[in-house]
């Protein structure tokens, strides 16, 4: 979730697949953009995780390398 405050600054958002979000945003003149996941288990097949991963690389590298890359995990929603 994002802040309601950070509305205006929201440029895009796609789904890419049910496990995978990307939202472009511009906070303070930077271009930000957050990939939302979440990810497969063990339980999971190897075809299933294995497309994930795919799909996850894919986007991560379509972002661009100009951009810092930030990881975070866990539950909580993102409040700016």
């Amino acid at each position: 979730m994002i802040n309601m405050k950070m509305k205006s600054s929201i440029k895009n958002w796609e789904s890419i697949d049910e496990r995978i979000l990307k939202l472009d945003m511009n906070i303070w003149g930077y271009k930000l953009t957050i990939i939302g996941i979440y990810a497969t288990n063990e339980v999971n097949k190897t075809t299933v995780k294995d497309n994930f991963f795919a799909n996850l690389n894919e986007e991560i590298i379509k972002s661009g390398s100009g951009r810092q890359s930030q990881q975070a995990s866990g539950h909580r929603p993102l409040t700016c």
